[in-house]
């Protein structure tokens, strides 16, 4: 709960361990919570510079692309060479049905969701996929699994947003 000191922690690490990786992706991550978009993708870039083939941080930036921006194309370029490195990550397999469900791809989204779903279940997989059941008029499905996603991580903010957006009280 105490995103900005915790990112002013590892912005003193990065002062004194410049181009860190592990501090870079972790500011990166706050960031992005902070709703510092910019400045998360400025991280993650650097990362990259320096190891264009870090599936995570290729991930993160495509996953914050896809979920915050309209650069969907983009997102998916980067989400795609994350998956090639590591195919069989829940994370990346979640953010591969996120994008394709930003770009109306319903079906395929599902497709992608169910098996990040199988890999991981975890809240944030939960809500995701929950939302593209109840867009393609799945209703009970998505409650069904946005109870299981509830009962992994009540407190889960994607989770917890999804929930109120759609009304939905568990």
């Amino acid at each position: 709960g105490e995103q900005q000191a915790s990112r002013e922690i590892l912005s003193e690490g990065l002062q004194a361990l410049p181009g860190n990786t592990e501090l870079l992706y972790g500011r990166a991550l706050l960031s992005v919570e902070l709703n510092r978009i910019e400045e998360a993708e400025q991280d993650l870039r650097q990362i990259l510079a320096d190891d264009p083939e870090n599936a995570a941080a290729l991930n993160a930036l495509g996953y914050t692309l896809a979920d915050r921006s309209e650069r969907l194309e983009e997102a998916q370029q980067l989400i795609r060479a994350a998956h090639e490195l590591q195919p069989e990550e829940a994370s990346i397999l979640d953010s591969m049905g996120w994008v394709a469900y930003r770009q109306g791809r319903l079906n395929e989204a599902l497709a992608w969701l169910e098996e990040a779903w199988i890999r991981d279940k975890n809240p944030e997989i939960a809500a995701h996929l929950g939302e593209v059941l109840w867009k393609l008029g799945r209703e009970s499905e998505a409650v069904e699994v946005w109870r299981q996603g509830h009962e992994l991580g009540r407190q889960n903010p994607v989770l917890r947003e999804t929930l109120d957006r759609f009304g939905v009280d568990l």
